[in-house]
């Protein structure tokens, strides 16, 4: 019988292969055990740049299967990212660090809205927006002078 880390861990395989990961470069790495040799379940996934240098359609799979891991196993994501893009429609809350900082904190809807930080107001400007023509984006030392 699959302890409960054990069936995490073979639902979050799944998913990571539905992903078509198959050539290791995502590392599943879920605690076997606790301090006291008793099986853990996991609360929180913490997801590094998860879709980082991937075209749009395969970020819309990811984010998907990270929507159905968080439903499934009722677990916490901190979805660390620069693309504020996939950030609305997946987080209640952000934190924007800038040089190690926090600078910005809130829900998504009052910070994407009303950014207060240099940083956070670039990071916005970064997401393309249909039909407008991009320009040169801006550099944050220029945004920060």
């Amino acid at each position: 019988v699959a302890t409960k880390a054990e069936q995490a861990k073979a639902t979050i395989q799944s998913a990571l292969d539905q992903a078509n990961n198959t050539n290791g470069s995502v590392l599943l790495n879920i605690p076997e055990g606790t301090s006291g040799g008793s099986s853990c379940e996991p609360e929180i996934l913490v997801a590094d740049e998860p879709t980082t240098a991937l075209d749009v359609t395969i970020q819309a799979q990811i984010m998907d299967l990270l929507r159905e891991l968080r439903a499934k196993l009722g677990m916490s994501i901190v979805l660390i990212t620069h693309n504020f893009g996939i950030v609305k429609g997946f987080a209640d809350e952000v934190i924007v660090m800038y040089r190690g900082d926090i600078v910005e904190q809130g829900a998504v809807d009052a910070v994407l809205s009303n950014p207060q930080h240099p940083y956070t107001k670039a990071l916005i400007a970064c997401i393309p927006k249909l039909g407008q023509k991009q320009h040169r984006l801006t550099t944050i030392e220029k945004e920060m002078a």
